[in-house]
């Protein structure tokens, strides 16, 4: 077994993901979340730069772990490793995170709003850090 990453290919992937997370939860989801979570934007402020640390950090051991996973398994045709990475990713996603946070939010009585909102965006994370890593094994390696 020969594990090669391709950093600039990691890295981008990971800003990718950085990407999703800040559009999902200010844009597109952030009055809900805020709502269901009760996290005010004064208590985003008053947490600093942690919370942004720690997502970065996430995000590079996930896409690590992808581009790990994606670069073992690709198929031989070309065509098909875009397909491939979705589906790879998707099962990634509903083996480990879909179910982990669907239970740990069902026991701690979370809204099930916030469940979906947190489930959904961990599935785009997935498909967005599987497809960047995909685009590069496609066009650079």
């Amino acid at each position: 077994m020969n594990i090669e990453f391709n950093w600039i290919a990691i890295l981008t992937a990971t800003i990718a993901g950085t990407v999703v997370a800040g559009v999902w939860y200010s844009k597109l989801f952030g009055k809900s979340w805020r709502e269901l979570t009760g996290v005010t934007e004064a208590d985003s402020k008053k947490a600093g730069k942690t919370p942004i640390l720690i997502l970065v950090v996430s995000n590079f051991i996930t896409t690590l772990g992808m581009g790990f996973i994606l670069n073992q398994l690709q198929p031989e045709s070309d065509l098909s490793k875009f397909i491939f990475s979705i589906l790879i990713s998707s099962i990634i996603w509903l083996s480990f995170s879909a179910t982990t946070l669907m239970t740990n939010n069902t026991y701690e009585l979370k809204p099930k709003k916030l469940t979906w909102i947190n489930i959904a965006y961990q599935f785009t994370l997935f498909i967005v850090i599987a497809l960047t890593l995909t685009f590069f094994f496609f066009f650079f390696l």
